[in-house]
């Protein structure tokens, strides 16, 4: 777990999206929904002290582009994808977590990370509105260079592709997590590439042009 000592403590939704602006280390004082998403840009650590973020099924939550993001005692429930089908597939994947870490032309190397530990992710969905690749119920990385996943439950997700995980062109490593009940559902655009994994969808690991690597140690998958 992170160091959280000096974090700034939030229990409102305007609080917390200040907070998650400004970076550092933030901490939960109460169950919040959130009525839209929340960028993030500086490194921050998200300490959850046991309590819920919630999309109340109308919004994505966290979306980090090219910077470290920490997320740790927690529960992400009941995020949507609720982005139009005209905008990039990449920002309508990953409802409750979205990590960018850069295109990998303009913006330059890839660059960024996420640390998700002792977390629940339950109900979120990234389906129905789609006009491409759309991967992860729950979590999604697209061109980024470390992943790590520990002590971390996905329950009920449901993604195009992959129900819990999804990733194009990143790493990452699962320790001692559960996966149960995650669904991939084609019911958005269809296609060939749809309906696949159930508990995670991953394409092209090594595209980030620094690391190619997928873990999985200690983990439980059931009912996919």
């Amino acid at each position: 777990l992170a160091d959280i000592s000096g974090a700034t403590a939030v229990g409102t939704e305007a609080a917390l999206r200040s907070a998650l602006a400004a970076g550092g280390r933030v901490r939960l004082t109460a169950d919040i929904t959130a009525s839209a998403p929340f960028p993030i840009t500086l490194p921050t650590v998200l300490d959850g002290d046991g309590h819920t973020l919630s999309g109340g099924n109308t919004t994505h939550l966290l979306v980090a582009t090219m910077t470290d993001l920490t997320v740790q005692n927690i529960t992400l429930r009941d995020a949507r994808n609720m982005v139009p089908a005209t905008q990039h597939f990449s920002r309508q994947s990953g409802a409750a977590i979205m990590v960018n870490g850069g295109n990998g032309t303009t913006d330059g190397a890839a660059r960024g990370s996420l640390k998700l530990v002792r977390a629940t992710l339950l109900g979120n969905r990234a389906e129905m509105v789609s006009n491409g690749d759309i991967r992860g119920g729950a979590v999604y990385l697209f061109n980024l260079p470390n992943a790590t996943f520990s002590e971390v439950t996905f329950r009920n997700n449901v993604g195009v592709s992959g129900g819990a995980i999804g990733g194009l062109g990143s790493s990452l490593a699962i320790s001692n997590s559960v996966f149960d009940a995650n669904q991939a559902s084609n019911a958005g655009r269809g296609g060939t590439l749809d309906g696949t994994g159930g508990a995670i969808s991953l394409d092209a690991v090594s595209q980030n042009k620094q690391t190619a690597y997928f873990r999985i140690c200690g983990a439980t998958f059931q009912d996919m």
